[in-house]
């Protein structure tokens, strides 16, 4: 288990209710135009190269900022993951067998062999970049084999292409580095690549955010959409959350007092400072809330008045307020049935007169 998962299982309704009560979804407060659409169906991989590829810059443009930041690559973990499968296999037969459907057969020494000249020949790509700056073919070949390496800690098998460099990803984040604003990844006195939290981030199972800039902890999605998911919203909490009780690397008590989020297709950076959703007391608070729902799924610490209720929610143009966001903006159109439901202007969320509402809101800091 990890904080990903925790967060996406159906089975934590609770927590699912919770997270909706105490951080209700903000909205996307405004239309950026897309830079760069996805031309390949590997979404998961462009994401995880391109995460490798942003933190090598981020290290390269931050090279004079005196940190103890450590290099930390899950890929590391995953070479070692596909050394222990693939000698396993070694000490039954000569073959070894990999991919999500297991069907593809390999020599397993000599395969592994394969994959340690690929991981060697990524550190000195990546060393080249800390120094040249260049985002060579091989340099994004490196990327993408390096996220095919995390795939296998996340994902628990060898992928049946990881010896191979797929001409469109390589393309895509080609593209996609060029865009990107560095601005947004300058910092003044520290940061950190990859960072966990400690021993909080071995409470959930794992978790390993993209950055942290000074005292911003970043989330990079190379995502379609430019809203703002639920779910986006709640992993990037939840690693606020892990901040509280766990230290950076299990090394540093770190203040963040805020957490972003960078649409790489937008390059679009996305910004909420901590003080809005609640004061540092009332976070402690909910922290402890957090760990005891992770600790027992079957657990509910909201009351009956605090759950989604199906209520009436009477539409007036004079004096519409969403009932998600409170914006007073929305379009009405009629549906194929011939009633009518709203869209509103500000957080995108479409709603009839009758709508999921929270029957008592917690207050939040204006």
């Amino acid at each position: 288990m990890s904080l990903t998962r925790i967060l996406r299982d159906p089975r934590r309704r609770y927590l699912k209710q919770w997270f909706r009560y105490y951080f209700p979804n903000p909205g996307t407060p405004e239309e950026y135009t897309i830079q760069v659409e996805s031309n390949t169906s590997h979404k998961g991989l462009v994401g995880t190269a391109l995460d490798y590829l942003l933190r090598f810059n981020v290290e390269r443009i931050n090279k004079s900022i005196s940190t103890k930041q450590k290099t930390y690559w899950v890929a590391y973990l995953g070479l070692q993951q596909c050394e222990f499968t693939l000698s396993t296999f070694a000490r039954v037969s000569r073959s070894a067998v990999i991919g999500y459907k297991y069907d593809r057969r390999v020599n397993a020494l000599e395969f592994y062999q394969l994959l340690l000249e690929r991981f060697d020949q990524a550190l000195i790509n990546y060393g080249d970049f800390l120094i040249n700056g260049e985002y060579s073919r091989a340099l994004l070949g490196s990327a993408l084999f390096l996220a095919k390496l995390d795939l296998v800690v996340r994902a628990g098998f060898i992928d049946a292409t990881i010896d191979e460099t797929e001409e469109d990803i390589v393309d895509e984040l080609e593209i996609l580095i060029s865009k990107v604003s560095w601005d947004f990844f300058k910092a003044k006195k520290q940061y950190f690549l990859n960072p966990n939290f400690g021993k909080a981030s071995s409470f959930v199972g794992g978790a390993d955010a993209d950055l942290i800039i000074d005292n911003t902890l970043i989330d990079i999605k190379t995502t379609q959409e430019q809203k703002l998911s639920r779910g986006d919203l709640n992993q990037i909490i939840g690693y606020y959350i892990l901040s509280l009780f766990g230290k950076v690397n299990d090394e540093q008590k770190l203040k963040i007092d805020k957490i972003a989020l960078y649409y790489v297709r937008y390059d679009y950076m996305r910004v909420f400072n901590i003080s809005d959703f609640y004061s540092k007391k009332e976070f402690r608070t909910r922290a402890k809330e957090f760990k005891q729902l992770v600790k027992d799924r079957e657990l509910s610490l909201l009351s009956k008045d605090q759950l989604l209720k199906i209520g009436v929610y009477k539409i007036s143009k004079r004096n519409f307020k969403c009932p998600y966001c409170k914006s007073p903006h929305f379009t009405k159109r009629k549906s194929n049935t011939s009633s009518y439901y709203y869209k509103c202007a500000a957080c995108k969320r479409q709603f009839s007169s009758s709508i999921n509402v929270p029957s008592n809101p917690p207050q939040q800091k204006k």
